[in-house]
This record gives structure tokens, sequence and C-alpha cells, in this order.
């Protein structure tokens, strides 16, 4: 404290009068605490403390939470998807390629076939009317009844092109009472 003295400036003098006048009243017992202030600060810091262990106390069980794995359902493909799994697998036998190969390549067959359809203008229109950063190409199309019947009918088109169609699957006529023979 001394050495604010040597500063020469008036706040230090100011201080170091203040820091004696407590000391001087400390070493004659003439210091007393104000007990209202040391109440009202023990108070507050009680009250700090005590919302601060609630807002950890709440962190935690966040963060409890958050690292338990959450059990999602399991994704339930469509009718069309499920439809459609069969004649994509004949393919990529067929041709022996990969599913991404084949969808790359069926993605560009439909744009040489039907050069009017923007794909990828298809793409941002469902991701934004989805709340979407980004999606697959074939949920595009399975979204737009246009274009998933212009998508099975290219796919069914190589089918056929390739002796690929099932006559079993192409001529699937549910039995009914109705059938039989008169």
């Amino acid at each position: 404290m001394e050495i604010c003295r040597w500063s020469r400036q008036k706040n230090a003098n100011m201080f170091m009068d203040w820091t004696w006048d407590i000391i001087e009243k400390y070493r004659h017992n003439k210091l007393t605490p104000d007990l209202s202030q040391i109440t009202s600060t023990l108070t507050s810091i009680t009250n700090t403390l005590t919302t601060l262990t609630r807002t950890i106390a709440s962190m935690q069980q966040e963060i409890n939470f958050l690292k338990k794995p959450q059990q999602l359902p399991k994704k339930k493909w469509s009718y069309w998807s499920t439809k459609m799994f069969p004649k994509y697998q004949l393919l990529t036998d067929y041709f022996q390629i990969s599913y991404k190969e084949l969808y790359k390549n069926l993605y560009n067959e439909m744009k040489n076939t039907y050069p009017d359809i923007d794909l990828n203008q298809e793409i941002d229109d469902y991701c934004y009317e989805n709340h979407l950063e980004s999606c697959y190409t074939l949920d595009v199309i399975e979204h737009n009844k246009t274009l998933r019947k212009l998508f099975e009918s290219i796919v069914d088109n190589l089918l056929e092109q390739n002796n690929l169609t099932d006559t079993n699957n192409t001529n699937t006529k549910i039995p009914t009472i109705f059938d039989k023979a008169s």
C-alpha cells in the first residue's frame, strides 16, 4: 500500500488516507461491521448459489438425457419403394453394377428421355417445401406422382429391353371368388 504513495497522484493519496483510517480503527477496536450489509450480502450470495445449483442440476439432467441412445423408429419402406426394389436388383445383377451406379445411370437416362424435367430443380423445390438442406433424388421422384410414373416407365422399359421382366410379377392378379370358371 505504501507503493501507492510514490505515485504522487491525488487518488493515490486519498487511497492511502482511507487505508490508514481503516487500520487505525482496527488497532483501536473501533472497526464495527455493518451487520445489515453483511446479512444482505450473504443472502444475495446464498440466492445466487441456489440458482447456480439448480441450473447445474438441470443441465446435468439434459446431458444425461442426451447421452442415452435414442431409439429411432425403424424406417418403413413405402409401397412404391418395395415394389421397385426387385426391379433395381434385377438391373444391378444384369449389368453387374452397384445400386449407386444404377441410380446415377437411371437419373441420367431420365434426363435424356425427358429433357424438359430438371431433376435438380425438383430436388431444390422438394427440399424447400420440406425444410431440408439436402435429400435423396429417389425420395423426390417418389414424392412427385408424375416423376414417379416416368421413372418407373424407364425402369420397366430397361427390364423389357434386356428381357428381364418376370412374367409372374408383371401379371399379378389376386384370385377372388369371381375368377371361377363357368
